[in-house]
Formats: C-alpha cells, structure tokens, sequence
C-alpha cells in the first residue's frame, strides 16, 4: 500500500511543477503586455538575484590549509535536492521566457526604438568568439551553458530597460543589501558554517567571512557593489542607508578579499575624481572630461606606484604567515594557472582551445595537480586568450572599451558610479573571470546590473531626442 502511496506522490508532484512552470511562464508573458513594467523588472530581478544563493548553498565547503582539505561541511541531501532544483527551475523558466521574447520581438511586424544598442551590439562581439572556438578550437566542445547568459543579457535588452535608472539601481541594492546582511547575521549565529581561517590578511583577525556564499570573494564583491551603488543617491542618507552602508563596509573587510579591496580603493577613488570635477565644473562652467581623464591618470599612477615600491609595506609582509605571504606574491597560485593556459592558447593562437579550457578534462590532460581546486584560468584575459584566441581577446577589447566609454559618458549623471563600476569589474578580472557567465552565479548578477544600468542609462540620455524615429 505504501507502495503505491509513493507512486502516487511522486506522479503528483511530476504533475504539479510542470503546471506551475507553465502558469508562471504565462504570467510572464502577460506581464510584458504591461505598460509598468516594473513588475517585470522586480521579478527578473529577485529571480535572478536567488539563483546564485542556491547554487552556493548546495556547494559543500571546505578549505585547503596546506594542500589538505579541511573543515569539510556538506549540506543535508534534501538541501542538495531543494537547492539543484530550485536553482534549474528558475534558470529554465527565465530561458524559456526569454525565448518567448526574442521570438515575438522577431515576429513583429514593427522595428520598435530601443536604446544602447552599441552596447548590445559589443556584448555579442564578446560572446561571439567562444561560439567559434567551440568549432574551430583545439578542442572542439559545445556545453548548454554557454547559452543561458547570452539569451538573459538579449532578454534585457529587449525588455527595453526605463529611463528611470535609479530605480533599477535601488533594485539592485536591494538584493545586494540581503546578501550582505544575511552573511552578516549567519556570521554571529554560525561562524562555523559562514566563515573560514585560511589566507587571512589582517594580524590578529584570524578569519574571513564569507557567509551565504561558498567563498569570500563573492560576498566582498557583493558589499563592495552595494558600495559603489549608494554612491549615486546624492540625497540625505536616511537612518536605512546609513545602516546598509555601515554592515556593507564592515562586513567588506571581515571578508579580507584582496580584489575587493583593491576595487574598493579605485572606486573610492573614482567618486573622489567625481567630487573634485563637480566642484571645479560648478565654479568655472567648463566640461569635466579633462579631471575626468587626469584623475584617472593620477589615479592609475598611485595604484602602479603602489604595486611596485614595496618598502613601505615590508614589515606588513614579514607579518604575514608564509601561506599568506605565499598567496600575496603569486595571487593565490594563479601566475601558474595562466603560464599553463598561455600554453594552451600557443596551440592555436587565433581560435584558443575552446570552451572546455579548464574543465575537467583540460585538468586530467595538461594540470592534474590543480584536478579539484581550479575550474579557469583566474583571469578575464588569459582566460578569454586561451578559451578563444585572439578573436577573443578582441571581442573583449570591444566590450570593455564600450563599458569605459559609457562610464565616462555617464560620469557626471551617474555622480561617478557609472565609472567606478567598470573600474570594479576591471579590477575583478585581473584574478576571476567577470566577463565569462556560463554559470549563473554572483558575478554574472553583478554583470547583468551593469549591463541592465547602461542601457537604462542610455533611455534617459536620449529622453530630449525622443520623436518615434527608428534606429
């Protein structure tokens, strides 16, 4: 009997979720028929902002003090199970809506007006390369997931992002702010669970926060954008906002993430050039390209000078324990990581490998000491030199001088952050992969937010020139 109680549920449940996912995938559509399409945007936005905190929830964690792994934690079965399927529920959902919408936008019969669509246009530059090294490649190789982002990004261009982009910005925040704030409670109720021991920086501070997410990282970039995000609210900051800021810097520095707080300094920098520029432009009516463009010269110089007089810093060094000290002079071991891939990429100089650079096989072949604990090369352009060549590299020349561009062209509306986000997203791919997105992950959110406020960006510098004319 309980037996057949079992098939029972199971036929149900097999029954349920397809109906649920066809119900939801209606309401979407309905919902682009909308003229308020902040409803769209919120639940794109919330959706999008869960699926990473799935994925990382299901992740077992652990840490590797001296090439052993320790602390090992591996979530319940039914959190696995919960979490997997969440995760791919979501993702699907939001794919298939997407190709619903690209489907009805090639179906109409009028070529609606929308705006950013140079940047658009260098977001397919980007992706364009790894479609062509999964032919033409070393080792041609085709995954799914390299689908999902471009098919998103697409889907947020289509959906023609408002004019109001502040408010896309305090969406934004928003979900940063939960992030942030629940690894900081987790930190107080569970420290064993949220926070680990190895690479710490600071002397006395033996360890480093990495909350709802599997690695520091993650969560120091999360606060570090929630940052840089507030910068642009020139308001009065409200008892909220002063809160958010307070655990978002806090808990920035309990996540002791090298890159974050390199990008943390730059984009400081980078609204500090912003507050000089307004000053000076206000008093002597002339353009702020010039402080703009010297700022950024100076700027540039003090982080070169920093890196490379290492005097002032010597007795900080000897502090460190050799491990951290280890990691600090070869960035965690990824000077290795890229003399392989820069081997890999001399195979085939202008296709790269392909898109299973660093996949499992790729370890097993040309790294297997590096078999568990690397998936890429650590490093948006050796990555995109070894997965496409130099196609690649040019595709991501494209895009991130299109983001500069439009940093700059923003700078003053934006009071800097336009700016100071694609420093953050530079500075980031100096040790991780921002750009590459074929996971659904922290980074590729943060991404999309830029992407997402670029183009609103645009809506609202070409709000004067509106007159139906199409482009």
């Amino acid at each position: 009997m309980m037996q057949y109680a079992f098939i029972t549920a199971y036929f149900m449940v097999a029954l349920i979720i397809p109906l649920a996912f066809i119900v939801m995938l209606w309401g979407l559509f309905r919902i682009t028929g909308q003229r308020d399409q902040r409803i769209l945007w919120g639940g794109l936005i919330g959706v999008l902002g869960f699926i990473p905190v799935l994925t990382d929830i299901r992740t077992p964690r652990g840490e590797w003090v001296n090439g052993i792994l320790q602390d090992v934690w591996v979530p319940p079965g039914f959190v696995q199970f919960l979490a997997l399927w969440g995760a791919r529920g979501l993702t699907y959902l939001i794919l298939a809506f997407s190709l619903i919408v690209i489907i009805k936008n090639l179906q109409g019969k009028q070529i609606d007006k929308r705006h950013g669509s140079g940047l658009f246009i260098a977001y397919l530059a980007l992706i364009a390369p790894a479609f062509i090294s999964a032919v033409a490649g070393t080792r041609p190789s085709f995954s799914h997931f390299m689908t999902h982002a471009p098919l998103i990004f697409t889907l947020a261009y289509l959906a023609r992002p408002s004019a109001d982009w502040m408010w896309y910005v305090r969406q934004f925040k928003l979900v940063l702010l939960t992030y942030i704030s629940l690894s900081a409670l987790f930190g107080i109720v569970a420290p064993t669970w949220s926070t680990g021991t190895a690479l710490t920086l600071i002397p006395g501070f033996d360890f480093r926060l990495h909350g709802i997410f599997s690695h520091s990282n993650s969560l120091g970039m999360a606060a570090l954008v929630y940052l840089v995000l507030d910068m642009a609210d020139g308001a009065d900051r409200s008892l909220y906002r002063k809160l958010g800021w307070l655990v978002s810097v806090a808990v920035l520095v309990a996540t002791q993430s090298k890159t974050s707080w390199a990008g943390a300094v730059l984009a400081y920098g980078v609204f500090f050039i912003y507050k000089i520029s307004a000053m000076k432009t206000s008093k002597a009516g002339h353009s702020a390209t010039p402080a703009i463009i010297g700022g950024l010269v100076i700027l540039v110089g003090f982080a070169g000078a920093v890196l490379l007089g290492g005097v002032g810093v010597e007795g900080w060094f000897k502090g460190l324990n050799a491990e951290s000290y280890s990691s600090l002079t070869s960035l965690t071991g990824r000077t290795n990581i890229w003399a392989i891939t820069i081997h890999s990429w001399q195979d085939n100089p202008i296709f790269g490998y392909g898109p299973g650079l660093w996949d499992v096989e790729y370890r097993l072949k040309y790294a297997p000491q590096y078999l568990y604990i690397v998936g890429m090369a650590h490093n948006q352009f050796f990555q995109t030199l070894g997965e496409s060549g130099v196609l690649g590299v040019i595709g991501l020349f494209i895009y991130v001088g299109t983001l500069i561009t439009l940093g700059v062209r923003f700078f003053t509306v934006t009071r800097g952050v336009s700016l100071a986000l694609v420093v953050v997203l530079i500075v980031r791919s100096v040790s991780e992969t921002p750009f590459r997105n074929q996971a659904l992950d922290l980074m590729f959110f943060i991404h999309l937010a830029v992407f997402v406020l670029f183009l609103s960006l645009a809506a609202n510098a070409a709000k004067p020139e509106d007159s139906g004319v199409t482009r």
